[in-house]
């Protein structure tokens, strides 16, 4: 197999964008919390950002502390009905 000798050059620039987005974001989620360190929490965070997580997509990720899901804000049934018929 051949590769230019450019691909290592292009491969290291790619690399490193993608690891300066993953640690801005991580950084903005601890100035978020009110933390001084960026730990796993706020790097599992940040991986999970809408922008960054389709490079992570097929990893798997553990921490301690409870991440925020998308899930969450969604509404039940029984929410659902009650805002229809409050609209009605």
């Amino acid at each position: 197999m051949r590769v230019s000798a450019g691909a290592g050059v292009y491969l290291t620039a790619a690399v490193e964008s993608i690891l300066r987005d993953v640690v801005a974001e991580a950084v903005a989620s601890t100035l978020e919390s009110k933390g001084s360190r960026v730990g796993v929490h706020s790097l599992a965070k940040a991986i999970r950002c809408p922008d960054i997580k389709r490079v992570f997509s097929t990893y798997t990720l553990s921490t301690n502390k409870v991440l925020s899901r998308p899930g969450d804000l969604l509404l039940t049934k029984m929410n659902k009905q009650k805002k229809l018929n409050a609209s009605k």
